[in-house]
């Protein structure tokens, strides 16, 4: 029996020794010295030497050399550099014998001063490694004491050596554990080593290495809570172990462990904890003030908690969720002035009105989000809730395996909550603005909430995702270009749910891209907008290097509620500019309507609109595109290309109020069918050429890879532009570009022009100048209502014919099969309005030819 106690006694113990885990805490390996340092002798002014590392602070880890108190003689000037006679006993990080320290004589007088704070931290052990230069007149041995209160008072309890003696001309490693609990974490510890003789003569000196401050994870004691009742110093509400007895009362050195059945726990007076690890969900916390006092405070969170209870953290407070459906909703305004890390995915909810997360401190701490999944939102109750964070949000480069959420509660009346954020985003990973449908935190994202965003510092590297499941929440700018320049912009969270808007709120943004997620489908996004409450000018600005496709609306959106409104942005206006910089190398696809009161600017990359264009003036530069089948009403200016279509290889009819064509344009005209399917432009007023002449010129670049029904036998004439008018034209301006054009041909292209059409022709060398006017001809023509006369004068033509009448967007309007003959009386001037059309007669032999039609009534 003896032995198996034995036995066990030995399993607990290596069990002891094996979860034990020492850390280095500091390390100074003089690799990195102050330049002043360098080279001898050295004034008074050095400052003291900062730690290489320090897994605390670097700024409060110091080593000194100072005069001890009480004696006259100053030898400040006697330490320097040891420059290249180092040695790798002890060194940490890879350190290779570099530098060192070197105290020289006189140093009877004089202290080495190690400040080493031991917060969060037990059993310290100091290592470094010294060197004598002479082997009589070398301090022969090092002595040791430390102090615990910052230097008021010095002290030798717990040390495990007072002295160690010092080799001439040999590395010998000190070892130093300090066994006094008052040592451990604790901030104001500072080790001192004196020199021992001979050390008042003026030559000899000790070197020294690679000095190492380690210890272990400080526990503190915890005590167990059940159930409901009072929080105070004199009850005897607490256990010491897991389901014991409570009959303990509660000590401001330990950890809340809140177990068993969860109640209301009200703090009857100010009450301070190292930590609170909740273990089971529906815990309130109400009552007093709750401080969080230890050097690493934390709550951890399982389930759903509520602290109702303001909050003080007098060091960075973690929140660690247990997983993605842990949250804690806070109340009052609580202090986090020296930050909060959110681990694990905690979900962080503001639950009360006009809630700061930094209370009444000046200073606001940072916020580091270490894990994926972390929320920080605010609850649903009232409707109206309106919560502030002014704290720094770091998100962590090395963890972020999905986005930060930033989410608005919606009210229990429907119209959600407001949450305003004026501090800074920096790091690598992605910011997920969104809302929730409940304040339990860990509801479906959705809801109509309102974010504002007001600091135009935040940095962070990853997109900004605008969430949600209804299209009237809001993202709003509360300043000009409060979210990163370099941001892709998507609109949808990856589930198909519908996302709400952003209002420009009168400011101006760059971003590097918008887009809708693949999940997302026209009618589900809402859009960018101006609030129509705001009278300054917004401007959207893309500047980046992604394709992108947007189902949203830009300008005069659509909420979806009866009243008009978005959450937060009043009425939306369109009251603001569109522009992709010069800096633009991407392309922007969108699907449904640009309605802005203001310019349309293309100057780099492509835009595709596919939709209406409601815009005053579209202007295009020289390395710009402007493309899609959709249908503008302002005036376009073309010094860029011309490209109709979703994209660049697909065909479509495209139209502008008035075009003015410069010199150097491309027309990208693309054709899939000779005889049915091509790329048109067209303009409700005037197409205008005069810009263009014989040496600058309107590149048209002719591109088809299968073309079906192209006979290289046929001559053919396709209307590739139509307006009221044409103005300007000369054959001598265009430059016909074939190279994309991959069927074999033999004859040639080239280009014609009546009052209102311009042709892209494909004939001989001698071919007909307008062979679309020269192969039917149609009467009367302007019609008032009569039947239509076509006279088919080609003698290619045979067989049954198709006629097809297209209005001057590219519109079908009539299709009617007749059997081949040389006149043809059609009879569909009941279904035409006054305006312009144009007829086509196909052979369904690849022949075709087309001529314009004016209806007038």
């Amino acid at each position: 029996m003896k032995k198996q106690l034995l036995l066990l006694l030995l399993l607990i113990s290596t069990v002891k020794i094996i979860s034990a885990q020492t850390q280095l805490i500091h390390y100074w390996s003089f690799n990195n010295f102050d330049s002043r340092l360098l080279g001898g002798v050295n004034p008074d002014s050095i400052a003291p030497i900062k730690a290489d590392f320090s897994l605390l602070d670097t700024n409060n880890a110091l080593l000194y050399y100072s005069k001890v108190p009480g004696t006259s003689t100053n030898y400040l000037t006697y330490w320097d550099n040891n420059s290249g006679s180092g040695d790798t006993s002890n060194a940490r990080m890879g350190a290779g014998a570099g530098n060192g320290l070197r105290v020289r004589n006189p140093s009877d007088s004089m202290q080495l001063l190690l400040y080493v704070p031991t917060s969060g931290f037990q059993d310290i052990v100091i290592k470094f490694v010294t060197q004598g230069s002479s082997a009589t007149k070398s301090s022969k041995t090092v002595h040791f004491d430390y102090s615990i209160n910052g230097g008021s008072s010095w002290q030798t309890t717990g040390l495990s050596t007072l002295y160690d003696s010092v080799y001439y001309q040999q590395w010998h490693v000190s070892t130093v554990s300090l066994s006094n609990p008052q040592v451990n974490n604790n901030s104001n510890v500072i080790f001192r080593i004196k020199q021992g003789t001979p050390n008042s003569g003026t030559t000899g000196t000790v070197r020294y290495e690679n000095i190492t401050v380690e210890g272990q994870t400080y526990y503190y004691p915890k005590k167990y809570w059940s159930g409901t009742g009072n929080w105070n110093f004199s009850a005897q509400s607490w256990a010491g172990i897991s389901g014991g007895t409570y009959n303990k009362t509660w000590d401001t050195a330990s950890i809340a462990i809140l177990e068993g059945t969860a109640g209301t726990i009200t703090l009857t007076e100010p009450i301070a904890a190292k930590g609170i690890d909740f273990k089971v969900s529906g815990y309130i916390i109400t009552g007093d003030t709750l401080t969080l006092n230890g050097s690493a405070p934390y709550i951890n969170i399982k389930g759903g908690q509520t602290i109702r209870s303001v909050i003080k953290a007098e060091n960075n407070l973690t929140f660690n969720g247990d997983n993605s459906t842990s949250y804690i909703s806070l109340y009052g305004s609580n202090d986090f002035s020296k930050g909060i890390t959110l681990d694990s995915g905690a979900r962080l909810t503001l639950a009360d009105v006009n809630q700061k997360a930094t209370g009444a401190s000046t200073t606001a701490g940072t916020i580091t989000v270490l894990k994926n999944g972390s929320v920080i939102t605010n609850g649903p109750d009232p409707a109206t809730n309106s919560s502030i964070i002014e704290n720094n949000i770091v998100l962590n480069p090395n963890n972020m395996s999905s986005p930060f959420v930033l989410a608005v509660g919606a009210g229990s009346g429907g119209g959600g909550g407001k949450l305003t954020y004026n501090g800074i985003i920096s790091g690598n990973g992605d910011v997920i603005i969104s809302s929730l449908v409940n304040g339990t935190g860990n509801g479906t994202y959705g809801g109509a909430g309102l974010t504002i965003f007001s600091n135009p510092a935040n940095s962070y590297t990853g997109k900004t995702i605008i969430a949600g499941s209804t299209k009237n929440s809001c993202f709003q700018l509360g300043d000009n270009n409060a979210i990163p320049a370099t941001t892709d912009v998507v609109f949808g969270n990856g589930t198909g749910s519908q996302s709400g808007a952003i209002d420009l709120n009168g400011f101006n943004v760059k971003v590097s891209s918008i887009s809708s997620d693949s999940t997302i489908v026209a009618e589900q996004v809402n859009g960018i907008t101006n609030a129509a409450s705001v009278t300054a000018t917004s401007n959207l600005t893309i500047s980046g290097n992604k394709n992108t496709k947007f189902y949203g609306k830009i300008g005069r959106i659509s909420p979806a509620s009866s009243n008009g409104y978005l959450r937060g942005a009043n009425s939306p206006s369109g009251n603001m500019s569109l522009t992709l910089d010069a800096a633009n190398t991407g392309s922007l696809t969108i699907y449904q309507a640009i309605a802005i009161d203001y310019p349309t600017t293309v100057m780099g990359g492509a835009l595709y609109f596919n939709d209406s264009l409601t815009s005053p003036t579209v202007l295009v530069g020289s390395n710009a595109t402007i493309g899609g089948s959709g249908r503008g009403t302002g005036s376009l200016t073309l010094n860029g290309i011309l490209s109709p279509g979703e994209d660049a290889n697909s065909t479509a009819n495209i139209t502008f109020g008035e075009i003015l064509i410069n010199g150097g344009s491309y027309y990208k005209w693309d054709i899939a069918n000779a005889a049915s399917d091509w790329d048109s432009i067209s303009a409700t007023g005037t197409i205008d050429l005069s810009n263009l002449n014989s040496t600058s010129k309107l590149n048209i670049l002719v591109t088809g890879t299968t073309v079906s029904g192209f006979a290289d036998n046929q001559t053919y004439a396709w209307p590739i532009a139509k307006a009221n008018s044409i103005k300007g034209f000369s054959a001598d301006k265009f430059n016909i570009n074939t190279a994309g054009f991959t069927p074999s041909f033999t004859k040639q292209f080239n280009v014609s022009a009546d009052d209102s059409t311009i042709y892209l022709n494909y004939n001989a060398p001698t071919g007909i100048a307008q062979p679309a006017k020269g192969m039917i001809s149609i009467y009367p023509n302007p019609n008032r209502g009569e039947d239509i006369i076509i006279n088919i004068e080609s003698t290619v033509i045979s067989g049954s014919v198709t006629v097809e009448i297209k209005d001057i967007l590219g519109n079908g309007v009539y299709t009617q099969n007749h059997p081949f003959a040389t006149t043809l009386s059609i009879q569909p001037q009941n279904t035409l309005q006054t305006g312009l059309y144009f007829i086509t007669v196909n052979d369904n032999n690849g022949n075709f030819y087309t001529h314009k039609l004016i209806i007038r009534k």
